[in-house]
């Protein structure tokens, strides 16, 4: 691999607002955030304790450039990540409202990404829609085509005939 594929690579993976992102990766992203700023302050803290203004600014430095870079990256994510929910990225915006923005960042964490492919690409776990089993639905086996189950009606006579 060379360095050019490498870095096409990254901004495929990061940096980009085409595609859909599922619920784990974007919870790994937001983890590995967390993490990276707990490393920063736990090195602001030492920073502090020496008194040493060449390491504070340094730290100070490297904290700013993990805090910007994670936002960018984070930014992106939960844009791919709303894609998967068929939502625009400007539903980001709802982040703003107090409680109710909170609310709707743990939604994006709990709620599945839409079965097969939407209007922002192919489903990432590569379900389709269409290949789902009969068993789920009407009681048929698996084996059974779509087609050859049997319907449920509402029909109080028992007649088959939906009114």
């Amino acid at each position: 691999m060379t360095d050019n594929d490498e870095n096409n690579s990254i901004m495929s993976k990061y940096l980009t607002f085409d595609g859909r992102l599922n619920r784990l990766p974007y919870f790994l992203r937001y983890i590995g955030f967390i993490f990276a700023i707990c490393v920063c302050a736990f090195f602001t803290t030492i920073a502090e304790t020496t008194r040493s203004t060449t390491f504070g600014a340094i730290v100070g430095l490297f904290y700013i450039f993990v805090i910007i870079t994670g936002l960018i990256i984070m930014l992106f994510s939960a844009i791919r990540r709303l894609h998967d929910l068929n939502m625009s990225g400007w539903w980001l915006l709802i982040r703003i409202i107090p409680i109710i923005g909170f609310v709707f960042d743990l939604l994006m964490f709990i709620i599945d990404g839409n079965t097969g492919p939407n209007k922002y690409g192919e489903d990432p776990k590569g379900r389709n829609p269409t290949t789902y089993s009969t068993n789920d639905y009407n009681g048929g086996s698996p084996s059974d085509p779509i087609e050859n189950v049997t319907p449920e009606y509402d029909a109080a006579d028992g007649s088959g005939n939906d009114k």
